[in-house]
């Protein structure tokens, strides 16, 4: 079955890394390859992350999306993960990453 993936990246400033943006274009072409549905959304200038967050999970629910996929605009992952994400079968899948000090993440 078709999925209609819909990937949203709150984006403050309205800058999104270079990294962030090769593995989106990479798993976004794998993802239309097997003839997947694919939207990139950003919302930028909301300096309130947890009511910026809420609004693209608003914006999803009332769309005719299957899955969403949220990543803030300076993480990066592996090509292909998104599939994986999106393959998983399960209601909820997360990712997560190392608590950052600064520019730094730190490792305990």
């Amino acid at each position: 079955m078709k999925k209609h993936v819909i990937i949203a990246i709150p984006a403050y400033e309205g800058t999104v890394h270079c990294a962030t943006m090769h593995a989106i274009v990479y798993d976004v072409a794998a993802l239309m390859q097997r003839g997947d549905l694919v939207q990139v959304t950003t919302d930028v200038g909301n300096a309130d992350i947890a009511r910026c967050r809420a609004g693209i999970v608003a914006k999803f629910l009332a769309s005719k999306a299957t899955h969403l996929v949220m990543v803030d605009s300076d993480v990066a992952w592996q090509p292909g993960s998104v599939l994986k994400l999106v393959d998983a079968g399960v209601e909820f899948v997360a990712g997560i990453y190392p608590k950052r000090i600064g520019d730094t993440p730190e490792f305990n």
